[in-house]
């Protein structure tokens, strides 16, 4: 529950929002927890395409659902994510981690937002993986998405940030230009110590 402070989308107060209300606001959301929380194991790649659209007309009406068109939006994902997978039907239980976190992230980017929200981008992919999702993050960016990277991964955010807001115990520690941010300052930051201070004592 919200104890203080405000969320604000565009102007309008989202403090009390619903998921659902985010969603219909233009908030698209890659959580940290892809199994968990991300996806539906026991479901097709195809299914688990649309679980943030299925109620769009393209894809059902009331309790019945499009199954030709989620196939066909699964098939264009496949294709423009570079997501490797026997099929569209294959449950995501099956996939690698990195795979599903193309299908996580093809699914998030490809519905109409204006906000991306994306939580440890990377974290536990391999190399290849990780060098096709931040080059895509990078696309969107400059294309002039809004992006919030949540992140402990001090080189993911200098590489991918324009600006990068240091927490520590829900308090923001600073805001710097990450073509500035320095990973000593970084870990002073996440360590508790706030940037006003350091630049007093570098003064």
């Amino acid at each position: 529950p919200l104890r203080s402070g405000s969320i604000r989308l565009e102007g309008k107060d989202m403090s009390h929002a619903t998921a659902r209300q985010f969603k219909d606001a233009g908030v698209s959301y890659v959580p940290a927890d892809r199994h968990g929380v991300a996806t539906v194991g026991e479901m097709s790649l195809s299914q688990n395409s649309v679980l943030r659209r299925y109620r769009e007309e393209e894809f059902g009406k009331g309790f019945f659902m499009n199954f030709t068109a989620a196939v066909q939006y699964a098939k264009r994902l496949i294709d423009e994510y570079n997501i490797l997978t026997p099929g569209h039907g294959t449950p995501v239980r099956n996939l690698s981690g990195g795979n599903l976190q193309k299908v996580i992230l093809a699914r998030e980017m490809t519905t109409e937002h204006k906000l991306l929200v994306i939580v440890s981008a990377t974290r536990g992919l391999d190399v290849g993986a990780t060098e096709f999702i931040r080059d895509t993050l990078n696309e969107h960016r400059q294309k002039g998405a809004a992006i919030v990277l949540i992140s402990e991964d001090l080189e993911e955010l200098l590489s991918l940030s324009d600006r990068i807001a240091v927490l520590f115990h829900g308090e923001i520690m600073g805001i710097l230009d990450a073509n500035e941010a320095k990973i000593e300052t970084l870990g002073l930051m996440m360590a508790g110590q706030k940037l006003s201070a350091l630049k007093q004592e570098n003064a």
